[in-house]
């Protein structure tokens, strides 16, 4: 009996992914498998990364950009991360309304 498969595989993602983000690609925790929290398809990427390529590329809507501004001027002010919480679940509670 041959230890050999007679089945075909295929890889899950290939180099040709448009999710995925060559450029991570020559760094040590740069080809790890993820799944996008946008779409929910998989890619390779850093480690850490959460969206995919073609997710990241999509222009923003309005309330996320304002989003971003807001982000960006919190913490760029240099509240300690207690009182950026607070602002932010703050900020979450008045958007649900």
């Amino acid at each position: 009996m041959s230890n050999t498969s007679t089945f075909k595989t295929k890889p899950i993602l290939t180099v040709e992914n448009p999710g995925n983000w060559p450029e991570d690609f020559a760094h040590e925790n740069g080809q790890y498998l993820c799944r996008c929290h946008d779409c929910g398809e998989n890619f390779t990427g850093y480690k850490r990364r959460v969206t995919c390529k073609v997710c990241a590329s999509k222009p923003l809507t309005p309330d996320q950009e304002r989003d971003a501004l807001w982000c960006q001027a919190l913490m760029s002010s240099g509240l300690d991360l207690e009182t950026l919480n607070t602002i932010l679940s703050r900020f979450k509670e008045l958007r649900r309304k």
